[in-house]
């Protein structure tokens, strides 16, 4: 499935987003401190780094 996907489309769309970063900043500056409004969840564990390398808090 996700490799389909990827033959069709490729990584143009993931190389735009990232050629274009700048103005993403610019469009969301007035978001900034904004409350997330849809439903969401945030998890994690305590002591476990997010990321190989990270520090633990």
């Amino acid at each position: 499935m996700y490799a389909g996907a990827f033959e069709r489309a490729g990584m143009t769309g993931a190389l735009h987003r990232y050629r274009n970063v700048d103005r993403y900043w610019a469009d969301l500056a007035d978001q900034a401190g904004a409350p997330i409004t849809q439903p969401s969840l945030f998890t994690g564990a305590s002591g476990t780094p997010p990321s190989p390398g990270w520090p633990t808090p």
